[in-house]
């Protein structure tokens, strides 16, 4: 089952719900420990939702990471080295 990306009912690309939940739950986790501010999870949900290749970019950062919060830093300087390029 894939599901959409959804913010302010704009659907963008797709990614596998369990993924997502992982997504979802560590970035709640990461907010609520104060490891990233608002902000900081705002530039990854914006990341990720402009990322054409999103699952492949999920999965590739959840096999190279060794805890929660190295995935959702990887998903920071993914997002931080997106914005630097364009």
């Amino acid at each position: 089952m894939l599901m959409k990306l959804i913010r302010g009912g704009k659907r963008t690309a797709s990614i596998n719900e369990q993924d997502w939940k992982f997504v979802q739950h560590g970035l709640n986790q990461c907010l609520a420990t104060g490891f990233i501010t608002e902000a900081e999870r705002g530039r990854i949900l914006k990341y990720l939702e402009a990322n054409e290749r999103v699952d492949i970019t999920v999965s590739s950062l959840m096999t190279g990471s060794r805890s929660v919060t190295s995935f959702i830093l990887s998903l920071l300087q993914a997002a931080d080295d997106s914005k630097l390029r364009n």
